[in-house]
């Protein structure tokens, strides 16, 4: 299943995109903003999987709701993870 956010890439490149949501999801929160993080999130994905034969790429997002009010959204992929030296480097937001 393709992805419509990324169809446009999706064309030059071959890929392909997974998700799996449980259900509708109750979100109260800027949509725009949300779109975002996930297109850069898959973005970087996309490019984590350039040089990973085009038969192995494989993106997955994922949704789940945790504890009744708290939504869980995951992008993963089949791309050569971050170095190393790079970890540093990320910051991640609870």
């Amino acid at each position: 299943m393709r992805c419509w956010f990324l169809r446009p890439r999706q064309r030059c490149e071959t890929s392909r995109c997974a998700r799996g949501v449980q259900q509708p999801l109750p979100v109260r929160a800027d949509q725009i903003h949300l779109q975002k993080v996930i297109l850069n999130l898959a973005t970087n994905g996309m490019d984590a999987m350039a040089n990973v034969s085009p038969d192995a790429r494989r993106m997955t997002i994922q949704t789940a709701l945790l504890g009744g009010s708290m939504v869980e959204v995951s992008v993963s992929d089949a791309g050569t993870g971050i170095p190393e030296h790079k970890l540093s480097e990320i910051s991640l937001a609870a």
